[in-house]
């Protein structure tokens, strides 16, 4: 079981991402609406000092599939996660431009949106509720029958992760405001969760 932790955004945060180590850590990139957002110069400082084992995730919100290249052909991240209005022919073509991992994620409000999830060409789906990032979850009910492997996100903390992993069985977790007290990273709550996932 693979547990991510998104949103750093500080140097502590860092300290503790390689306290604990994650499979993967996750910034949210050039996205202001998030209170988690790092700009391009953050973003090269805080991935340069994760520990090398753990991978780093770059979230895109409806950016262009060339600066997302970049970004990725710098070395800096090694996945792409795309988050917004992108389409097949946007995978596509990024993956014109980059041989690094892409992974898509899909708001489920409905089995229609499970299968479109299904049915895509990213390399890793991730299944979360409309929005991301806000700590709520969507009717996990709609996933029994998911047929290929995803990131369960939405709503992932210290409560709902154990009673989420008693009936489903994600690749992994993928948690935010779940490690998070008063909208900064609690090392408490990261070390709890990864050990819970572990654990299964």
């Amino acid at each position: 079981m693979k547990i991510k932790i998104c949103g750093i955004n500080r140097p502590v945060d860092v300290q503790y991402i390689n306290q604990s180590q994650p499979d993967y850590v996750g910034f949210i990139v050039n996205f202001p609406k998030s209170h988690r957002s790092v700009d391009y110069n953050q973003l090269r400082a805080l991935a340069g000092r994760i520990d090398a084992p753990i991978k780093k995730v770059g979230v895109f919100v409806d950016e262009s599939a060339e600066q997302i290249a970049q970004i990725l052909n710098e070395e800096i991240l090694d996945i792409a996660q795309l988050h917004g209005k992108q389409e097949e022919d946007f995978i596509k073509h990024l993956r014109s431009l980059t041989n690094k991992e892409i992974w898509k994620a899909f708001a489920v409000e409905s089995e229609d949106d499970l299968l479109q999830a299904e049915a895509s060409s990213a390399d890793l789906v991730l299944l979360d509720n409309k929005g991301g990032g806000t700590g709520q979850a969507f009717d996990h009910s709609l996933i029994k029958k998911f047929p290929r492997p995803y990131l369960l996100a939405g709503g992932m903390d210290e409560e709902t992760i154990p009673l989420v992993l008693d009936r489903f069985s994600p690749m992994g977790i993928d948690t935010s405001s779940g490690t998070e007290t008063n909208k900064k990273k609690d090392p408490k709550k990261i070390e709890n969760i990864i050990r819970m996932v572990r654990n299964v």
